[in-house]
């Protein structure tokens, strides 16, 4: 990747397809649950775990985000333990997890299998293509620290 190139893309724009899955997945799954309703249960159970689901993966995508802001404003050399902020500092992919918490608990809510089920479709697809990605380029932006917070802290 040419340095004019690399100053311009961001950890973000890699993962911008990721996001999309998660919209397209809901937005199918909407759809298909229009076609063929399909439901897991009346349980009110669901609903208390949706909602759950839904509040955890609000609060971590916003607590990553903001904790994230600091590395692209940041100008001088990273070290790895700025990697550890917020959420980063338990996993390394919280916009991820949360982004998976809160269409699979919109599933959950909307009594919906087929949102669901596209909750953990978009999530399998994400870590399995999307975040091998990412990482990729944050170690070929970061280096050595990279690398060191990436033996550290796990991936979800």
């Amino acid at each position: 990747m040419s340095e004019n190139n690399k100053s311009k893309k961001t950890v973000h724009h890699v993962l911008a397809h990721s996001y999309l899955l998660y919209f397209i997945a809901l937005i199918l799954g909407l759809i298909l649950d229009f076609i063929y309703p399909l439901s897991f249960s009346i349980a009110s159970f669901f609903t208390y775990a949706g909602l759950v689901f839904v509040i955890a993966g609000s609060i971590l995508v916003i607590w990553a985000q903001r904790s994230s802001g600091h590395l692209r404003r940041k100008k001088e050399e990273v070290h790895h333990t700025d990697f550890k902020k917020g959420p980063y500092f338990f996993i390394r992919t919280p916009t991820q997890l949360g982004l998976s918490f809160l269409v699979f608990g919109y599933g959950l809510l909307a009594n919906s299998f087929f949102i669901s089920i596209g909750a953990i479709l978009a999530h399998t697809v994400s870590q399995l293509v999307f975040i091998p990605r990412a990482e990729r380029f944050l170690e070929e932006s970061y280096g050595e620290h990279y690398l060191h917070y990436k033996k550290t802290v796990k991936r979800i």
